[in-house]
């Protein structure tokens, strides 16, 4: 289920890799002396924004993956843990929000309509739910994840924890435009991009095990009835 995505998230590591590499055999070894090149420094910024886009496919690929298994399953809306309705009932969601107009009555209508969909009926995931939930990965974001996906484990802990939001701050600052890569790459050097690529290997492989693990044993699902769908 998860192998493409797996493997595209093992590949733009690499890569992401590759540019260490590069960056480390060509920044200064005497920065005093002889200071580094600017477009090394500029790629040393622009690392963070690689290192992001590992973590942020990783996740986004492989939920994907796993909201379109689950829904394939036609699970009945009586058989899930409460907290995914707000998932499950994304189309519900957006139906009240685009159809209703903000009257008492508009309300009133809206609040009936979508308690009745949730009787005697099977719930229609949008694997896609996420392109517009998850587009900024971070700590907060994984915990509110956690909690609509029924997934106790899905949060990074630290160390790891801190260079997430490390990464996703510096590359925040660089692709809104609030600073320059080469800003950015005059505060770091390869030793210590290493360590946060290795922290974003770490990441992108505990999403990689976490929802591995939920494929056999979905979180989401009453206990009383995952075996009806297993």
């Amino acid at each position: 289920m998860f192998d493409l995505a797996i493997n595209e998230s093992y590949t733009r590591l690499k890569d992401i890799r590759t540019m260490l590499s590069f960056i480390k055999d060509n920044e200064s070894k005497q920065i005093i002396k002889q200071p580094d090149m600017p477009a090394i420094v500029n790629m040393r910024g622009l690392f963070y924004v690689m290192l992001y886009s590992a973590i942020e496919h990783s996740f986004q690929s492989l939920v994907s993956k796993y909201l379109l298994y689950l829904n394939d399953k036609n699970i009945h809306s009586d058989h899930i843990n409460f907290m995914f309705y707000a998932i499950a009932n994304d189309n519900k969601f957006t139906m009240i929000q685009n159809r209703y107009i903000t009257t008492a009555k508009g309300t009133l209508d809206a609040r009936i309509d979508f308690i009745g969909g949730l009787e005697n009926s099977n719930i229609k995931i949008n694997s896609n739910f996420f392109d517009v939930y998850g587009q900024n990965i971070s700590p907060k974001f994984l915990e509110t994840a956690s909690k609509c996906l029924c997934i106790n484990n899905l949060q990074i802990n630290d160390p790891d924890r801190g260079y997430l939001i490390e990464i996703t701050e510096k590359r925040n600052q660089i692709a809104h435009g609030r600073d320059t890569a080469y800003n950015v790459g005059k505060s770091v050097r390869s030793g210590e991009l290493k360590l946060r690529y290795n922290a974003t290997y770490r990441i992108v492989n505990h999403f990689i095990t976490v929802f591995e693990s939920e494929a056999i044993k979905p979180s989401c699902l009453n206990p009383t009835f995952q075996s009806r769908y297993l």
